[in-house]
C-alpha cells in the first residue's frame, strides 16, 4: 500500500508540474528523453521536453497514441509490476502488523 500511496503522489506531482497538452497527456520538463504512462485510477501519459526536441512531430504523435492506448486499455492496472509492487507492500505491511 505504501508504494501505491507514493505512486499516487508522484503522479499527482507530475501532473501539477507538467503542461497539459491534451486530455491525459502531459509534457514534463526533463533533459532525459522519455515517455511513460502512470497512475492507477486516473492514468495519464507523460512525455519529456527532451524527447520532443529529439524526435520528429510525426513520431511524437505515434508515441503519444501508443501511450494513450495504455491509458485506454488500463495498462497500469494490467501491468504485472503494479501487482508485484502491491504484493510486496502488503507483505511488508503484514510483517509490521504481525512481527
Amino acid at each position: 500500500m505504501t508504494l501505491l500511496y507514493h505512486n499516487h503522489h508522484q503522479i499527482n506531482l507530475l501532473r501539477a508540474l507538467g503542461v497539459e497538452k491534451s486530455k491525459h497527456v502531459y509534457v514534463i520538463e526533463s533533459s532525459i528523453p522519455t515517455a511513460f504512462t502512470g497512475g492507477v485510477f486516473r492514468p495519464s501519459c507523460f512525455i519529456s521536453t527532451e524527447l520532443i526536441e529529439q524526435t520528429s512531430s510525426d513520431n511524437i504523435e505515434i508515441i503519444i497514441q501508443h501511450k494513450l492506448a495504455h491509458v485506454h486499455y488500463l495498462g497500469p492496472l494490467k501491468n504485472g509490476s503494479f501487482y508485484f509492487s502491491l504484493l510486496i507492500s502488503l507483505i511488508l505491511l503484514s510483517s509490521c502488523i504481525f512481527p
